[in-house]
């Protein structure tokens, strides 16, 4: 007998009965994580939201990096507040295609106290990523618990069929 023979494991349908036993310990790991990520997003692009002061923003100029083979962009923000300071803001977001052009007035929200300034455009693409990862996040968590709940019943059917001896 050859040692593939005796080892389970090896050739393509061990290596595919292994990934597929992974997966739900990967779902169940990853769930959390993802409903974690996708709930904290959501949540600062609402608290931004609520305390932030709706305006309209010029866009100051676009910031662009080159990454690997693409360029990303970033918007820089500016906005003057009720008793004339004004304000410039570049966020932590990179972006590709650019979301606005240079010189155009868009729609957004202004912290004054913080000095941060989103566009509505940027805030509702960020609140969709963060439904989507709560979504994924979700959807993992069922697939691993259809797993083990599917896991569980056939356990106990295998041992009420060898209770009953047949």
């Amino acid at each position: 007998m050859t040692r593939a023979a005796r080892n389970p494991l090896t050739g393509l349908m061990g290596f595919l009965r292994g990934c597929l036993r992974t997966i739900p310990w990967l779902a169940l790991v990853a769930g959390p994580v993802l409903c974690a990520a996708g709930s904290v997003t959501i949540l600062s692009v609402s608290r931004f939201a609520d305390r932030a002061t709706e305006a309209d923003i010029l866009v100051l100029r676009i910031d662009e990096r080159r990454r690997e083979e693409r360029s990303v962009f970033r918007p820089v923000f500016a906005a003057t507040a009720p008793d004339g300071r004004a304000f410039e803001y570049a966020g932590e977001l990179w972006l590709a295609p650019a979301p606005h052009a240079a010189g155009d007035i868009v729609p957004g929200r202004v912290d004054y106290t913080t000095g941060e300034i989103r566009s509505l455009r940027l805030m509702d693409g960020q609140a969709r990523l963060g439904e989507g990862t709560l979504g994924l996040g979700i959807a993992c968590l069922l697939l691993a618990a259809v797993y083990f709940i599917a896991r569980m019943l056939n356990r106990d059917f295998r041992d009420a069929r060898r209770r009953k001896g047949g």
